[in-house]
């Protein structure tokens, strides 16, 4: 009588994660294409990029300007992606791509005749370059801006009369009761916004440009506009875009376009570092669960990911030809048309975890080691639901492998049915199986496998 030994192996299948309405886009990377008019998403791993709405297409009628999609975030507990244009204000949509709203439309204003640089004689304002976005989540409010503080039809000194502009703005997030929060203005050309609510901080920067030359300073206020400050005086090198705030270990980020530089400081003004020299940065986002910042080479036209630690690179997620935005607007003229590069700027991160069960077998024991062909053996196992969420009844199988790993050339030898189950709870059963009588001889291996039947949707698909 021929015998063989046997080795036993408890193994969760990765499975398909299926995902609700609620989060079907979960753990998504989202930036806008600032030159193509587009919102686009991907995978935090840079699969599955796609062009969640075309700002291109909703462009008010009569509309001359090109969309221009600055910077953007994401609320995945309403379900809505909101971004500022430079010339059309503030919008947003939901993830999926539908519900657009225009929730602060601009009005241009009339005013007397006054050239701006470097030489556009207008009676129009027109512009309100207001980029900056932010949530605060505790109260539920909007946070845009700052705009121009010379070309915005929300503010202008050339306006009659005079209006100060260079403003934050807060509002409702569908746009309405819309507060100016900030009265001290900045000192030139606008960029990102950014919020620490354990402190009661707002973050604000005024880059630099070739027709409004500042100091460019990165900038810190309280969340009403009072106390304005200097967090960082840029000295003419740094033109600071993006800024993003780790609120629990009290340290600001933030890039230096000009300089090629991601920026880190300590809110309480030390410890001021290059975390990574790259191409042309634009937005920036931090995992902090995962240690990593994603940030944007802009003029590389990449969107890549970085260790948080030490800057160092950890993946070039999307690049032109994966992005790839289609139709594409004229960065040339209308006589010698030329299709816009892709031109990313403004990131945001969904890393909402769905709540889904996890199936694991925890326990497994077998009646014996060695066994003769043909005979039979009794496993007894514990399948448990270590997710979020109740799982539905799910059957655990067990499959005979000449390896540790399980393939399409193993056998399915046994199972059993295993009851729904709350989150957090198990479920132990005792299975007999007969090892095939033509089985050959030497170690094989049980895998125990939770789910077996691909039943459910998993919390984690590589456990």
């Amino acid at each position: 009588m021929t015998s063989f030994r046997f080795r036993w192996l408890g193994l969760l299948l990765a499975l398909w994660a299926g995902w609700g309405q609620g989060d079907a886009f979960a753990q998504r990377v989202y930036w806008t294409d600032a030159l193509n008019g587009k919102i686009q998403s991907a995978n935090t791993d840079g699969t599955d990029v796609t062009t969640v709405f075309d700002t291109m297409t909703v462009l008010p009628e009569g509309f001359t300007h090109p969309a221009r999609p600055a910077f953007l975030l994401v609320d995945p507990v309403e379900g809505w992606i909101y971004w500022t244009d430079l010339w059309s204000g503030v919008h947003r949509v939901r993830l999926d791509g539908t519900g657009y709203q225009n929730i602060v439309p601009i009005t241009p204003v009339t005013i007397p005749q006054h050239t701006f640089p470097p030489d556009r004689a207008t009676t129009i304002l027109e512009r309100p370059d207001a980029q900056g976005i932010a949530l605060d989540p505790v109260r539920n409010l909007l946070y845009w801006g700052p705009d121009h503080p010379f070309e915005s039809p929300l503010g202008s000194p050339y306006m009659n009369p005079p209006a100060e502009g260079g403003h934050v703005r807060m509002s409702n997030p569908d746009g309405t009761a819309v507060v100016d929060i900030h009265n001290t203005g900045i000192d030139g050309y606008t960029s990102a916004l950014a919020l620490d609510m354990t402190r009661g901080k707002m973050y604000f920067s005024s880059p630099t440009s070739n027709y409004y030359p500042t100091g460019n300073n990165l900038y810190r206020a309280n969340l009403d506009g009072s106390n304005k400050e200097i967090f960082y005086p840029g000295n003419g090198n740094c033109d600071p875009r993006d800024i993003k705030v780790d609120e629990a270990a009290g340290k600001v980020y933030w890039n230096c376009f000009w300089a090629g530089a991601v920026m880190q400081q300590n809110v309480d003004g030390t410890g001021n570092k290059i975390l990574a020299s790259v191409s042309g940065p634009g937005g920036i986002a931090l995992d902090l669960g995962a240690g990593m910042i994603y940030v944007l080479e802009s003029d590389a036209g990449t969107v890549t990911r970085r260790n948080l630690l030490d800057g160092t690179l950890d993946a070039v997620l999307v690049t032109e030809a994966t992005a790839n935005p289609q139709p594409r607007q004229n960065c040339g003229t209308d006589a010698a048309p030329d299709p816009c590069p892709f031109y990313p700027q403004g990131i945001a991160l969904d890393l909402t975890v769905p709540a889904n069960p996890d199936m694991i077998v925890s326990g497994l024991t077998t009646s014996a080691t060695t066994v003769a062909l043909g005979a039979d053996i009794t496993v007894t196992d514990t399948t448990k639901n270590q997710g979020t969420a109740s799982a539905g009844a799910s059957a655990t199988l067990i499959y005979l492998s000449n390896d540790a790993t399980l393939d399409g050339a193993d056998r399915q030898i046994g199972g059993r049915p295993v009851e729904p189950l709350i989150a957090g709870s198990s479920n132990s059963g005792t299975t007999t199986v007969t090892i095939p009588s033509n089985t050959p001889a030497g170690t094989r291996y049980l895998i125990v496998v939770a789910d077996g039947g691909k039943a459910l949707p998993e919390l984690n698909e590589n456990n």
